[in-house]
Parts: structure tokens; sequence; C-alpha cells
């Protein structure tokens, strides 16, 4: 199969330029100004920018929670994925209580087998201690899982610090990465009690509970524990001006660590959990969002090159079925934490450039940002040539407009999909937009 790409902008991550792209068998085959290719399907990319699939190195589908299972399973999950130009993902399998980490390799393994739609890998979650979870671990990384997480918050969740430097000894010796849920777990519960106690059960109490230093702390005892190990630490969805300042200071005295953000800690605030009625609750995730001043910290992090890595921790739960359990309880502790957005995994690019651009940023600049994160190199993936096109959007004050876009190449997993779907990745796009966020429709209320 020949597929050949003519007048788009090709977009790598050290440029932009104008030219034509030739896929045969799913790799590309040549680059140039000006190619002919008798026999090969012709997409016109003129006016459009073509990138690379974008991964999404954090997602969580098809998980079970006290709510029952996340609204997404590896079917809609990934086909959100596909139309917001992310062609491949890396979703967390989590340990089961009572589980060895190959039994809950397996049972992700079995959610995403014949449903998955794009590429996909696994991190493995470490929920539950044996002294045997270091031998685990090598037979995870002999299979291909190289990237753990750990949880310091969430009782159900958490390790230990003992634990957690054990496993952070054992990724060390296996040159594996551990990640981590950086939330003081004490400290949220004590905050959550302490907003029961003063009656504050709407969604506004979220961030209240959990406040700036809660994570700082976290990422600071994470850190140290990773330092002790002689192990590179990763910090998952970084949220606050605090914990960034804590991953410089480690930084500082040589440690390696990466960071990692999220679109919603980019474009969005926590004001919007002030919101009419139980809407607030809608945009509850777990950090919760932060004040403009920590968006724009971690705006010129990702800039400088001191995040590595966006990703969308997309989670998604239902609001009428789900999220509404928590009305009238303690919303800090009951409505569950899910990314703000119905399509975290499709818009997670579209929402980051274009709230920059809001901001009076130039376009050329957003994609820098953007193109110039090294997911792909942390996570070693084997990258296909899976190519998406999108049309250059275009702003007016701070309601933006995006014209349609679509994948000019798809793998053979994806073909039915394609076949079955006719325009699904021609329609235009729906996304959570600012203008959307203020007027509360948020969540499953985007169509």
């Amino acid at each position: 199969m020949k597929l050949l790409i003519k007048s788009g902008t090709l977009v790598t991550a050290r440029r932009e330029r104008r030219g034509d792209l030739l896929v045969e068998d799913g790799r590309i085959a040549a680059v140039d100004a000006c190619l002919e290719v008798p026999g090969a399907e012709v997409i016109d990319a003129a006016g459009c920018l073509v990138f690379p699939g974008f991964i999404d190195a954090h997602t969580h589908l098809e998980m079970e929670c006290a709510a029952g299972v996340t609204a997404d399973d590896f079917a809609t999950g990934t086909r959100a994925a596909l139309a917001g130009g992310t062609t491949t993902i890396l979703d967390f399998a989590t340990q089961g209580k009572g589980q060895t980490l190959a039994q809950g390799l397996a049972a992700w393994e079995s959610k995403a087998a014949g449903k998955a739609l794009c590429d996909y890998g696994f991190h493995m979650a470490i929920t539950c201690w044996t002294d045997d979870i270091p031998a685990q671990m090598g037979e995870m990384c002999r299979r291909g899982v190289t990237s753990f997480k750990v949880y310091l918050a969430y009782d159900d969740l958490r390790l230990t610090p003992e634990q957690i430097g054990k496993v952070l000894e054992a990724a060390a010796r296996l040159g594996a990465v551990v990640g981590a849920h950086c939330e003081d777990g004490d400290a949220v519960n004590a905050g959550i009690a302490g907003q029961k106690a003063l009656g504050n059960l709407a969604p506004a109490a979220h961030p209240a509970s959990r406040p700036n230093w809660v994570e700082a702390d976290a990422v600071r005892q994470f850190l140290d524990l990773a330092k002790r190990a002689g192990a590179e630490g990763y910090i998952v969805h970084l949220s606050t001006r605090e914990g960034l300042e804590a991953v410089r200071e480690a930084r500082r005295a040589g440690q390696t660590v990466w960071a990692e953000t999220c679109p919603h800690y980019l474009a969005l605030e926590e004001s919007l959990y002030r919101l009419p009625g139980f809407q607030g609750a809608k945009l509850v995730c777990s950090p919760p969002l932060r004040s403009r001043e920590d968006r724009s910290a971690l705006w010129q992090a990702v800039r400088a090159g001191e995040i590595q890595v966006v990703a969308t921790d997309h989670c998604s739960f239902r609001f009428d079925s789900q999220k509404t359990l928590g009305r009238g309880t303690c919303t800090t502790s009951q409505i569950f934490y899910t990314s703000p957005s119905r399509c975290a995994v499709a818009d997670s690019c579209s929402i980051s450039i274009d709230r920059r651009m809001t901001a009076g940023e130039t376009w050329d600049s957003c994609l820098q940002e953007i193109r110039d994160l090294p997911a792909v190199k942390k996570y070693g993936e084997d990258v296909k040539v899976s190519m998406y096109m999108y049309d250059r959007p275009s702003w007016t004050g701070e309601v933006y407009e995006t014209e349609s876009y679509f994948p000019t190449w798809i793998n053979k997993e994806t073909a039915a999909l394609y076949a079955a779907v006719p325009g699904l990745y021609r329609e235009d796009k729906k996304t959570a937009d600012v203008t959307q966020f203020r007027a509360g429709k948020t969540g499953n209320d985007i169509q």
C-alpha cells in the first residue's frame, strides 16, 4: 500500500517545512519538496499541518473503582484518541488486591485485546506490597513493561515510604522508571475531614482539602526516596508552583527527575469549582485544578523544558450516574476523580494549544512547546508512521474556532472503524472550549 500526502506543512521535532510525504507499508518511505508516485493513493494536505501521531503517556481506561468502572473502555477511549490525533496510549495496568503484577497485567491485556483501535502499551501500578515485588518487577521488564507507578495518597492504593523505597531500588537495578502520584495521603485525609467538619460539601471544598503544599511535600518525599535508591523519579500530573519548585530543587542537587503535567492544569482554573449548583463537580480531578498563577508557572516550565511530558490522565466518569453519587455528602471524597473533559485523550493537544492562543501566544510558539515534549524518547515507543493532519486553527478573542481535522493514515486495526463510520474524522471538532466550560457545559454535557 502506498499513500502520498501532498503539499502539507510537515511538522517534526526540529522544524516545519512544506513538502510531500510518501508512506509505504506503514512506514515513511520518502520526504521531498515534490514527489510523484504512480499508483499511490493521494491526499491533498494543502493548508494543513501534518504531524506524527501523538502519544498519551497517562490514561486509565476501563478501570474499576468504587463507582463501578470508568466510562471509557479501550474501544471508546482509543476511538476518542484517534479523533484527536493520538495514535499511541500508555495505560496504567493496576495490581488488584491479592494479585501479582503478572495477574494485573493479564487483566489489562484482556481488556484491550480486540477493542483497542490504536497502538497501546502499559505501565504497571503497584498497589499491594509483598516481599517478592522486586522479582515481579523484573518479570514485568522482561515482558516489556519498564515503567511503574506508586501512590502516596488513597488508602486503598498507597504503599508505605519503606515499600516505595524498595520499589525504587528495584527500578534502579532494572533500569526502569517509577512514577508517583504525589499527594500526602495523611494530609489529604485530614483535609477532607476538616472540610466535612466545617460543613463544606460543595465542589469548591475540593481544592481547599488539598492545598498546594500537599502536593509539594509529597514530591519532596518521593524524590528523597528516589535519591537514596539511586533511581530516576517521574512526577505524574504536576499541578502546582510549589511542586515544580521541589522538582527544581532535586535537579539542582543532581537528581534525574521527569515531570509531567496535564492539559487541564494548563487550561483550566480552580474558580470553575464555584460554578452554579453541582456543575463544579464535573471539574473535580485529583490533584485539583489550581490558580491562574500555578497555570502560568506550568506553562513557563513546559516552554523551558522543565516539564518534559504533557499527558491527559484520562479517567472518565459519567456525571449523572457516577459523579452525582457525591451530591450532598462530601465532594472531596465522594466525587470520583476524573479528567475534566469528555474526551481529554482526544483533545489534549488542541486544548493546550488553544488555551495558549487565547493568552496571546503565536501558533508557532505554542506548536514548538508541544512538539518538543519527549514522551516518545522516555518510554522508548517504536512509533509507526501514524500521521495526523490538522487544519490551522483561527482565533477570535477568547473563543476559538477549529475547523475539521482527520488522519491521513491509520493502521490495519483501525481500518474497519474508519470504513464503518464514514466521516468520523472529518466531522467538526467537538471539544470543551473555554466558553463551554464557563457556561458549565462540561463532562458528558459536551456532545
